[in-house]
């Protein structure tokens, strides 16, 4: 039996590129098959990351004895293409011999390629689910920290998708999935209260977060001072800062600035501002000046 190469990652969109990448510099002993349904798309990635271990490959995935056939060279495979797939993939990798790794999504998907489980353990493969973000890897830092200290009470989870350095028109980077974007924001959601599964609506039990230091918003208080510290001087700063209440500070950068600004008024905004703010200038209407950080 011939000896199969290291890896096949599915998908060279962004995801599949930065899981390519990560890879090739895990090791230098590792090789990457980066598979996609353009190809020309997976050679200019190969191109521009390692051509000499990352191998472009065009494959339809949806293409079942076709992609358990390229499955079969590999030893694992990781899928970054649609979540939609993530069921097929499961069965051909336990076809395949090959261990599975995805991104995750759909509950009721997740459901199906666990309803697998038995013969994934007869075929001697391992396959980890919806393991993307959150849950994922959101899921292995708590537990990272929760093994920290002697004993938790409780642990919650937040994640946030805001860029570091947001773009208009919509400052926001998406590096998944739109349709997955779409569907989080449409379908319902699943939580755990008080130790039992519950389906929510979207976009409903909204929250207000507060930081204690060191994980306070000063830096977000700064950006918004930074562009009136000419102007104003000390005093305004020393005022702002005398207020010590990050839910009103965390209220000012969303939604208090439309509210309280308008049309005849004059936006003087540095660059580099949390995107919140830009929205709530925006909304306000107000003549908006943007300055280099």
């Amino acid at each position: 039996m011939p000896t199969r190469k290291p890896f096949l990652v599915l998908g060279a969109g962004l995801m599949g590129k930065a899981i390519a990448f990560d890879l090739v510099h895990s090791s230098p002993h590792f090789s990457v098959t980066l598979a996609d349904i353009d190809n020309e798309r997976a050679r200019q990635t190969s191109n521009a990351l390692d051509p000499q271990r990352i191998h472009p490959h065009g494959i339809d995935v949806r293409n079942f004895r076709e992609v358990v056939r390229l499955m079969s060279e590999h030893s694992v495979v990781i899928s970054a293409v649609t979540f939609h797939l993530n069921y097929l993939l499961t069965k051909a990798a336990i076809e395949a011999g090959c261990h599975f790794c995805d991104l995750g999504h759909d509950d009721g998907i997740v459901e199906q390629q666990l309803a697998e489980t038995s013969l994934a353990v007869h075929a001697n493969v391992s396959a980890i689910v919806n393991c993307g973000l959150a849950p994922g890897l959101a899921d292995i830092l708590a537990m990272h920290a929760f093994r920290q200290f002697e004993g938790v009470d409780s642990l919650q989870l937040r994640v946030g998708g805001l860029p570091q350095y947001p773009h208009p028109p919509f400052n926001y980077q998406l590096v998944f999935s739109a349709e997955g974007l779409v569907e989080e924001y449409s379908l319902k959601t699943t939580i755990l209260r008080d130790g039992k599964i519950q389906l929510v609506e979207p976009l409903t039990e909204v929250e207000s977060l507060s930081f204690p230091p060191p994980f306070d918003i000063d830096g977000v208080k700064v950006q918004i001072l930074n562009p009136l510290a000419p102007i104003t001087g000390s005093d305004a700063r020393e005022k702002f800062d005398a207020t010590n209440n990050n839910s009103i500070v965390m209220k000012l950068t969303h939604g208090t600035v439309s509210a309280i600004l308008g049309k005849e008024d004059f936006i003087l905004s540095d660059e580099l501002n949390h995107a919140s703010i830009i929205d709530g200038a925006r909304l306000s209407r107000a003549r908006i000046k943007v300055f280099r950080h």
